[in-house]
């Protein structure tokens, strides 16, 4: 549209000053030819887009056509088809109460189980604590057991330890026991050793009064 203005523009001012300058109005002649090209490259892409659109538009209606006369003929055989569709439905409808009474009694079958499990279950638990109880009571009577080893380990060693210190006293109970024997064996002969010096003293003692 802007171009097709600039072509009339252009022949306005060239029939205004056609007598007076010749160059201008060669100018203003090639400026109309090239809108006239533009305009016409323009016209033409935008006919070449419509010839598209317009078979592309006469290609959905006649695809719309096609699915309208499907529909018009699918509604006719509604009726028929909803018929088959509630006899199916009526016989689903068998089939399902038929289920419902055999799932009831499955339900019962599984209460049943789930009581029997559960009450297994509460004797696997008892079961397994008496094992960790008796478990842990072993364990102790193996503790008690190391506890008595200990403390037999501890006697023994005490007994090894009286005896040598048996061993030590008897041999200085003996050697006690002959030094008192000689200690006494010499107080008797220093005893009469004395006494006789004694009596020789008193002798000697009156001779010399």
């Amino acid at each position: 549209m802007r171009t097709l203005v600039a072509i009339i523009i252009g022949t306005m001012s060239l029939v205004a000053t056609a007598g007076t300058d010749v160059e201008t109005n060669m100018e203003l002649l090639k400026k109309n030819e090239e809108n006239s090209q533009a305009n016409f490259e323009q016209y033409q892409k935008n006919l070449e887009i419509s010839t598209t659109n317009e078979k592309e538009a006469q290609t959905a209606l006649t695809e719309l056509a096609k699915k309208k006369k499907q529909l018009q003929k699918n509604d006719k055989d509604f009726e028929k088809n909803k018929l088959a569709l509630d006899k199916m439905k009526g016989q689903l409808q068998q089939l399902k109460t038929t289920e419902q009474g055999k799932l009831a009694e499955d339900q019962k079958q599984i209460d049943k189980i789930r009581a029997l499990l559960d009450k297994v279950e509460k004797n696997k638990a008892q079961r397994e604590a008496n094992i960790k109880a008796y478990e842990a009571k072993m364990t102790d009577i193996e503790q008690e057991k190391v506890d008595w080893d200990n403390q037999k380990k501890m006697m023994a060693e005490l007994l090894t330890e009286i005896e040598k210190k048996e061993v030590t006293a008897k041999a200085s109970l003996d050697q006690w026991q002959g030094k008192r024997k000689s200690y006494a064996k010499e107080t008797e002969r220093w005893n009469k050793e004395r006494q006789i010096a004694q009596k020789t003293h008193t002798e000697f003692r009156k001779m010399a009064d």
